[in-house]
């Protein structure tokens, strides 16, 4: 479904990913580890064409989408969330939904939305920008999916929320897996990702260190130390 082939990219003055090939298949989820400053945030906005690629090739159901532009991109499919939920903190939590619901008619966005996230029934009068950071975090995962995206493109997703929140976060990308997206996750907590991912890549210096299957990655707790040069959270 999405697939990097040899890609580089970066900022003036700054390549950051070197040489990275990966894929993600219809119903997959793929997670990116790695210490700050590995290229995480590069990769999955290289993926969304919010940078341009020095080199390497970008596809999506195998239809070369390399020079398109984000627009273009995010209406073939990409949907990118990033780091800082990208919601429109001054908007009211019912218009940020409205925005997204791609084909919904009146409120049909939001019956979806609090299909997934009951909570959203009692905030929706209320500013984004009010709402807790677990609360904004679920808010732009139900935007994503209203969408209907092929690719989610998750940035952090769980840093900075309580357990009981990220336990809900996991639950809608289990759920949405299970419809056939595809997620690229970037995460920092590993036990999360043994438990939810198909596949990891460890990400270093921004050359991808090592490929395999979370059982690998959970088989040897060497492996982290070996590749990433550092421990993470557990």
């Amino acid at each position: 479904m999405l697939e990097l082939d040899s890609v580089a990219a970066g900022y003036p003055g700054n390549q950051v990913l070197h040489d990275v090939t990966l894929s993600v298949g219809a119903g997959e989820v793929v997670a990116l580890l790695g210490p700050n400053g590995a290229g995480k945030t590069t990769l999955l906005r290289a993926a969304a064409r919010a940078l341009v690629l020095r080199d390497g090739r970008l596809r999506l159901d195998g239809r070369d989408v390399t020079r398109s532009s984000p627009q273009a991109v995010a209406r073939a499919g990409i949907c990118y969330v990033p780091e800082g939920r990208g919601i429109f903190p001054a908007l009211t939590v019912r218009d940020n939904l409205l925005l997204f619901g791609r084909g919904l008619k009146g409120n049909d966005a939001v019956d979806r939305a609090v299909e997934v996230f009951p909570f959203i029934t009692h905030r929706l009068a209320n500013r984004a920008g009010d709402l807790s950071g677990g609360e904004r975090q679920m808010l732009a995962l139900a935007r994503a999916w209203l969408t209907r995206p092929k690719v989610v493109l998750l940035d952090e997703v769980s840093m900075g929320l309580a357990p009981l929140i990220v336990d809900d976060v996991y639950a809608f990308v289990r759920r949405i897996a299970a419809e056939g997206i595809a997620l690229l996750i970037v995460e920092q907590y590993v036990n999360r990702i043994r438990e939810f991912a198909d596949r990891v890549h460890l990400l270093r210096g921004g050359r991808i260190s090592f490929s395999g299957t979370a059982d690998e990655l959970g088989s040897d707790e060497e492996i982290l130390g070996h590749y990433l040069g550092a421990t993470l959270p557990a």
